[in-house]
């Protein structure tokens, strides 16, 4: 049984997951895509973001 379920697998997605983690909760990561994009979904973080 997981605690968690996390849509998508994405840079959010899968830091949320290793922060649950973390923090001793199951998590699940649920992605539509079959294989990882070729285009970076992360382009728009800047350094006061991170």
């Amino acid at each position: 049984m997981k605690d968690v379920v996390i849509i998508g697998g994405g840079p959010n997605g899968l830091l949320m997951a290793c922060e649950l983690s973390l923090a001793g909760a199951r998590a699940v990561v649920l992605e539509q895509l079959p294989e990882p994009a070729t285009r970076p979904k992360a382009n728009g973080l800047v350094g006061r973001v991170v």
